[in-house]
């Protein structure tokens, strides 16, 4: 493939990954791709694999799947994390829960429990979330150089920003700007090797009233999976790849 037609695949993959499930002309409005370009990419996407059809609609196909299972962050997030958001989706009743990474400022889901909120809003992994969401003020409380989303001002994003670090990576979001239905309390995973934060744990509510009574619930969630993330890059150091 030129690089054109990889580009275009890519996109079309990308879309497949944030709406889960559509249409051809969802999908190439959505990719801005010809619509004759996305069902020519599509179909060779099916015979690789990567996207299946069922009814008219394109999804991402078990290849793709496998292929993300082998990402090595992602690898060692979802295995320090599988039980503490367990933990936390019980101590919680009805929060939606997930682990995030920062990508270029954004943040990509790569575990997830579903709850309440996905009813409003699901969230899958493999999932990059629109840029202005609480996690990314936490991305930007520890790396200065991340872009202003343009949901905000930048007046507006320094002060969510330093409100971040004021207390120390916790983040309560009252209203998302995409989903005011959503609240989110958010932690920082810091990884004891290098000092460094490397994922976001967070729980997704309905009821904005509850944000302050689970916030130490999920900073301790936060921190387990940092251990359990530590003991299992210090046994395997492969895996640390960030």
């Amino acid at each position: 493939m030129g690089r054109g037609v990889l580009d275009g695949a890519f996109a079309l993959l990308e879309e497949l990954t944030q709406s889960g499930e559509a249409g051809l002309t969802q999908i190439a409005a959505n990719s801005g791709l010809p619509k004759a370009t996305a069902y020519r990419l599509l179909r060779q996407l099916i015979t690789l694999g990567a996207v299946e059809q069922r009814a008219g609609q394109y999804r991402i196909g078990p290849r793709m799947f496998h292929v993300g299972q082998a990402w090595q962050p992602a690898a060692a997030l979802r295995a320090a994390a599988w039980h503490p958001l367990r933990q936390l989706a019980t101590a919680i009743g009805g929060a939606s829960v997930n682990v995030g990474m920062p990508d270029a400022g954004r943040t990509l889901i790569v575990a997830t429990l579903r709850g309440d909120a996905d009813d409003a809003n699901e969230v899958r992994p493999g999932l990059r979330f629109p840029h202005g969401v609480g996690q990314d003020r936490l991305w930007a409380a520890y790396f200065p150089d991340t872009e202003l989303p343009p949901v905000y001002s930048a007046t507006e994003w320094q002060r969510l920003v330093r409100d971040v670090r004021k207390h120390d990576g916790l983040v309560i979001n009252k209203e998302c700007p995409y989903v005011p239905a959503v609240s989110t309390v958010g932690a920082p995973v810091v990884h004891s090797l290098t000092g460094e934060v490397v994922a976001s744990v967070s729980a997704r509510v309905l009821d904005n009233r509850v944000l302050k009574s689970i916030a130490p619930v999920v900073s301790r969630t936060a921190n387990m999976v940092a251990a359990n993330l530590t003991r299992l890059t210090t046994k395997n150091p492969a895996l640390y790849s960030w």
